[in-house]
């Protein structure tokens, strides 16, 4: 292989590594392009939209995608709530407040009881290692099963 079809292939390879690190290239779980650092692929009990979820205290998991050299998540807040109008102005479930932690994965509802066969919207705030909020993530959602299979009746 000559120098120059080597130099090319480098080029095209650093092209392509470029591509896929790239801010521009971030996706959530539905191909919809989130925001650079925002955080994003939000799971529910480890899926990203569940059905029928019978946890009453389900645990929610996020990726930063922040790509700078040393990004670090210094702090979060969850929002919850039973509609997407009121998440963006007064989440009416949970309301977790800044949790000054880098944790993004494991973080357990402590919201209202939750009710049965009702969908959930949530999303998630977060800072970076300069204490500088990031965009705020997608909205996720989840429903919630009968939670109690006693009211069910064949």
């Amino acid at each position: 292989m000559s120098a120059h079809t080597t130099l090319r292939l480098m080029s095209v390879l650093a092209l392509a590594a470029t591509l896929v690190h790239s801010p521009l290239a971030a996706q959530d779980l539905s191909g919809h392009k989130v925001s650079a650092a925002a955080p994003a692929h939000l799971q529910t009990d480890n899926l990203p939209t569940p059905l029928g979820i019978d946890d009453p205290t389900p645990q929610f998991a996020w990726q930063l995608t922040d790509t700078r050299p040393a990004a670090l998540q210094t702090a979060y807040q969850i929002q919850v709530a039973t509609t997407r109008a009121l998440l963006t102005s007064k989440p009416d479930a949970w309301d977790s407040g800044r949790i000054t932690s880098s944790q993004s994965l494991g973080v357990v509802y402590k919201g209202s009881a939750l009710k049965p066969s009702t969908r959930y919207y949530w999303r998630v705030l977060a800072w970076d290692q300069d204490n500088k909020p990031y965009p705020a993530s997608e909205i996720s959602w989840w429903e919630t099963g009968l939670l109690n299979p006693a009211p069910w009746r064949s």
